[in-house]
């Protein structure tokens, strides 16, 4: 295991939650509260990591982290297997 590792988010990046209907919802804490709790949040199968993602194994611990209104941690993962370009996948 070479974890934990932090994964900031923020609503002030541009990026987007791309659901499974084709919808895409900016990234933020409040729309990663929403998706986690409605369980729509698997619909997003890709995370992709800017950082480090050479060294993430399956298996390490990923704190979601935002400083968006100074929340912090605001979620857990843990990848099930690697994309061969080494992107991190979460499955549902």
């Amino acid at each position: 295991m070479a974890g934990p590792w932090l994964y900031p988010i923020s609503a002030g990046e541009g990026h987007t939650f791309d659901l499974a209907d084709g919808q895409r919802i900016p990234v933020s804490a409040d729309s990663f509260r929403e998706l986690v709790e409605d369980g729509r949040i698997v619909e997003d199968r890709y995370w992709y990591i800017s950082q480090h993602w050479r060294n993430v194994e399956i298996g390490d611990e990923l704190f979601i982290y935002t400083g968006d209104r100074n929340l912090g941690i605001i979620g857990y993962a843990s990848p099930r297997f690697l994309m061969e370009n080494r992107t991190l996948a979460r499955g549902g």
